[in-house]
């Protein structure tokens, strides 16, 4: 096994040469007789001093016994909270700044299958965490720790529990067993009950730098190149959005969202539809495929209304009311909320798609309309 990579030099300072040789040299002594490749925690990258501050204090168990992770999809919310895990149930002794990342412990943690981590989340493609998944961890959590320093709970995202799955939960964050440290991942704060947040820690993840995720994706070999000027633009300082921007699904279905903003007149909303949902794999596969397209589309429509504002305040032409842009991010968005009601996904689909067409050829008809002009 590889050893474990230096901090990130836009986030935590570079610890002493004397820990990283530690560092290699376990991580050497556990890759012999090591056949078979293991999963290996990923180092969050770019979130700055307060990570380190908090890291430091998971080390030394003096972090608060819930915290709230926030920020946006693709941030690297759930990255930083497998290595918050790590940081409180890893033994080693060698860095009082980051877990060790080479033990057994720190090794089954990226695996997902410590006994002492639990991880709280929807079930067999499910939307919502149900309040019996609570109740069973609320029962595990009386039991004594199995083999590490202390336990764990990742919920990963906290806002797929519902008001009661929520008000279940309050108990354990009021009065959590010796241990038991608990990180909630969101990136819709907003959906959680007061309640909840003002029992936890709260923590912002920031996103990253367009420069730094286009460094990302060349020194992670991401291809084909030609995708990163696009990856970079949708990605909105999420690597993960950006990563994802380049697998072919997402060029296929942001190819369509580009075809659905390019000809209003010639649009068909039903072809589109069909278009999209083509080749689906059944209802579970339809409703990934339309919920990337809304995020395509809304993605796509932010870019282009801070363009048009961008553009307007340079004074190359003045904003109007008919850009539609603002109109377009909303209608996906509440179009994201339907399918999260479980409203079946070709009507969420043709819904936001005769909208769109009604969008775009109002902005065409519109006096001085500038649609497609830039974009």
């Amino acid at each position: 096994m590889a050893a474990r990579k230096k901090p990130d030099p836009e986030g935590a300072p570079a610890r002493s040469g004397k820990t990283a040789a530690s560092a290699a040299a376990a991580a050497a002594a556990a890759a012999k007789g090591q056949s078979k490749p293991v999963a290996s925690l990923r180092l969050p990258i770019g979130q700055g001093a307060f990570f380190l501050r908090m890291v430091v204090a998971a080390r030394a168990m003096r972090i608060h016994h819930a915290v709230i992770l926030s920020g946006a999809q693709g941030t690297g919310k759930s990255t930083i909270a497998r290595w918050l895990a790590a940081a409180l149930m890893c033994p080693s002794d060698h860095d009082v700044e980051a877990p060790c990342g080479v033990c057994r412990h720190c090794r089954r943690i990226a695996s997902g299958i410590h006994p002492d981590l639990h991880l709280l989340r929807p079930l067999d493609q499910k939307l919502i965490t149900s309040v019996e998944q609570v109740r069973e961890l609320q029962d595990t959590l009386k039991l004594s720790l199995v083999e590490a320093r202390a336990r764990v709970v990742l919920i990963d995202p906290c806002e797929a529990l519902n008001e009661e799955g929520q008000n279940t939960l309050l108990k354990t964050l009021e009065e959590p067993s010796a241990g038991t440290f608990i990180v909630l991942c969101t990136s819709r704060p907003e959906q959680l009950l007061p309640t909840v947040r003002s029992r936890c820690e709260q923590k912002t993840v920031r996103g990253m730098t367009n420069e730094r995720i286009a460094q990302e994706l060349l020194a992670r070999n991401v291809t084909p190149f030609s995708h990163h000027e696009r990856a970079i633009r949708l990605a909105h300082g999420s690597l993960g959005r950006a990563l994802d921007a380049c697998t072919e699904r997402t060029v296929h279905i942001h190819d369509l969202v580009l075809a659905t903003f390019a000809d209003s007149k010639a649009l068909r909303p039903l072809s589109m539809a069909r278009n999209l949902l083509e080749g689906s794999d059944g209802r579970a596969d339809a409703v990934v495929r339309v919920r990337l397209y809304l995020q395509l589309c809304a993605g796509e429509a932010g870019a282009r209304m801070q363009h048009k504002l961008a553009s307007g305040a340079q004074g190359s032409y003045p904003p109007t009311a008919s850009e539609p842009w603002a109109s377009v991010l909303e209608l996906a968005l509440l179009g994201l909320q339907d399918l999260e009601l479980q409203i079946p996904a070709d009507q969420v689909t043709a819904g936001v798609l005769l909208g769109i067409a009604r969008l775009l050829r109002g902005a065409h008809a519109a006096p001085n309309g500038t649609v497609g002009r830039g974009s």
